[in-house]
């Protein structure tokens, strides 16, 4: 098939990351989409965070580690856990 021409589409996609608590405003961190969840999601952390609640994709010492820095304790729910309970679905990290 020579002669047929081809286009690429590129893709520029994001991701947002975003903390917050009760008593602050929104954190947060825009990243490319390539970029790791857990590798991004410090940069969304608030001073003082407390329980920090996230989906499995933050799992992973580099998040965990931020959070424990920053005066919290990491909360990783994970899902996709047919037949079990709240408290077995979020992993106490």
């Amino acid at each position: 098939m020579a002669g047929v021409a081809r286009s690429r589409t590129r893709s520029h996609d994001f991701k947002a990351h975003v903390g917050a608590d009760a008593d602050t405003a929104l954190e947060i961190a825009v990243t490319p989409a390539n970029i790791n969840d857990g590798k991004a999601g410090p940069d969304a952390l608030p001073d003082n965070p407390g329980e920090v609640f996230v989906g499995s994709a933050y799992r992973g010492s580099h998040f965990g580690d931020a959070v424990r820095a920053n005066g919290g304790t990491p909360r990783i729910v994970t899902t996709g856990m047919w037949g079990r309970d709240e408290a077995e679905n979020t992993e106490h990290a």
